[in-house]
């Protein structure tokens, strides 16, 4: 894996002497793994800014 992000996340662990394993899946089984406490963290997570709800006429 690389990128900007990846390389942020290794520096971190390094210096707090964690271990990381990315994984790599799906959405879905990423995020069913995370409630199941099976994977402990979720890198780079978004949620698209909703709309306003139009106005009435």
């Amino acid at each position: 894996m690389a990128g900007f992000a990846v390389e942020v996340v290794q520096a971190i662990a390094a210096e707090m002497k964690f271990t990381v394993l990315p994984v790599v899946a799906p959405w879905a089984e990423l995020l069913r793994q995370f409630r199941a406490g099976e994977i402990d963290v979720l890198s780079n997570v978004a949620y698209p800014r909703r709309s306003p709800t139009p106005a009435a006429a």
